[in-house]
């Protein structure tokens, strides 16, 4: 793996709260060479195996931020559209008040 991140957040170690077995370190490999290339990353399987815990170790060790959208067989589009509108907004509120424009 070749790719380098800038750590963003408050360093709290490096450990990684979920165990590291073959299937993460798997997972691990294939996230960070998606998140690499600019692309976006959903796990899928069953019920109860780690699924969220196995990003949420990512993120940590990364540093970035990290939204999980639980979502089921009655979550409507528009309301992923509007989930995404906000997180845009909110983002783009916080670089205007870094950036000073």
């Amino acid at each position: 793996m070749d790719a380098t991140y800038r750590y963003e957040c408050e360093f709290y170690g490096a450990t990684v709260p979920i165990v590291l077995t073959a299937q993460t370190e798997r997972a691990f490999l294939t996230m960070s060479r998606t998140l690499s290339n600019f692309q976006g990353v959903a796990l899928t399987g069953p019920a109860a195996v780690g699924k969220t815990e196995t990003i949420k170790g990512l993120a940590q060790l990364v540093g970035k931020y990290l939204a999980i959208v639980p979502c089921s067989s009655v979550t409507l589009p528009d309301g992923l559209c509007k989930l995404m509108q906000g997180l845009a907004m909110v983002c783009c509120s916080h670089l205007r008040n870094v950036l000073d424009i």
